[in-house]
C-alpha cells in the first residue's frame, strides 16, 4: 500500500470552495480519501451556526439523542426527524444541493444523504474510541465542520491520507465478513507509522469530507475546546450487490 507522508503538504488536499466544482471534490475525495475546502462558510453563516451549534448540543426531543461523553456534550440528530423551523441553520447546511450532488456521485445515486448529524463539544479530558488510529466499521462519507478554530492543541482531526484504498480492497475480499462492530478491533490493526499521520489544523468555518476507509482519530484537546459538527452519509443504507455496500448493521 503507497501511503502519503505528512511532509507532503496537506495544500495537495485541500480546494478553494468557490471555485471548485463537485467533480474536483469527488475527485479529490477518490485519490485520496479526503477533500478539505478552508473557509467555506463567510462570518454570517459562521455565527448562526455557531449560536444553533449551543442550542443543538444541548438538545432533546424527537430524532435528537444524546451520547455518553464523561467530559464534553454531544448529541445525535436523525436529520429527516429534525425540525426544521427549531433548528434552521443546520438543517439547511446538511441539506444543501451540493451534498447531495456529492454524495450521489461518491457513494451511490440513492445514497441517503446525511441520515445522521452528530454534533460535539470536545473538552480538556474528552476521551472516546475515535481517539485511535483507524477506519469506521460502519463505511460513511463523513462531511466535517469546524464550528472554532481548531489546532493540535484543541483536537484537530488526524488522517493518513490514502489509505481508504486499503480497506476497500479489504471490504471486497473474503475478510470482509471480519469487519464488524463486536470485531472492532480489526479496524484498528493498520499498517502505518506516526510520520503518515496529518493534523488538520484549519481555522472556524472550514468543511472537509473524508471517506472513513481512510485511517483517522481524533486528536486530544490539551487547551480550550473544539466544536464540530458533522453528517454521516453511509454506504450500507444503500442496495446494491458490489461489496463495498455490505450491511454492518443488523
Amino acid at each position: 500500500m503507497e501511503v502519503i507522508s505528512k511532509h507532503r503538504q496537506q495544500a495537495e488536499f485541500t480546494l478553494d470552495p468557490k471555485k471548485a466544482g463537485t467533480d474536483d471534490i469527488v475527485n479529490m475525495l477518490r485519490d485520496n480519501g479526503v477533500a478539505i475546502l478552508p473557509n467555506f462558510l463567510n462570518k454570517a453563516e459562521l455565527e448562526l451556526m455557531d449560536k444553533e451549534f449551543e442550542k443543538v448540543v444541548k438538545a432533546k426531543g424527537r430524532g435528537i439523542k444524546s451520547f455518553p461523553l464523561e467530559k464534553g456534550e454531544g448529541v445525535g440528530l436523525t436529520r429527516n426527524k429534525l425540525r426544521v423551523k427549531d433548528y434552521p441553520s443546520t438543517s439547511e447546511f446538511f441539506n444543501r444541493p451540493f451534498m447531495h450532488e456529492i454524495a450521489s456521485k461518491y457513494v451511490h445515486p440513492t445514497a441517503n444523504l446525511n441520515s445522521k448529524i452528530y454534533v460535539v463539544r470536545d473538552i480538556i479530558g474528552t476521551t472516546t474510541y475515535a481517539n485511535d488510529l483507524h477506519f469506521d466499521v460502519q463505511k460513511c462519507l463523513k462531511f466535517f465542520l469546524y464550528i472554532n478554530d481548531v489546532t493540535a492543541n484543541n483536537g484537530a482531526f488526524e488522517y493518513a491520507a490514502g489509505t481508504h484504498k486499503w480497506v476497500e480492497d479489504m471490504r471486497r475480499s473474503d475478510k470482509a465478513k471480519e469487519i464488524t462492530f463486536e470485531n472492532r478491533e480489526l479496524s484498528r490493526q493498520l499498517p502505518y507509522e506516526e510520520e503518515h499521520v496529518m493534523s488538520l489544523e484549519a481555522p472556524a468555518g472550514t468543511l472537509f469530507l473524508f471517506d472513513t476507509d481512510m485511517f483517522h482519530r481524533t486528536g486530544t484537546t490539551s487547551m480550550g475546546e473544539r466544536k464540530i459538527m458533522r453528517g454521516h452519509t453511509y454506504f450500507d443504507e444503500v442496495k446494491d450487490s458490489d461489496p463495498i455496500f455490505r450491511k454492518t448493521i443488523r
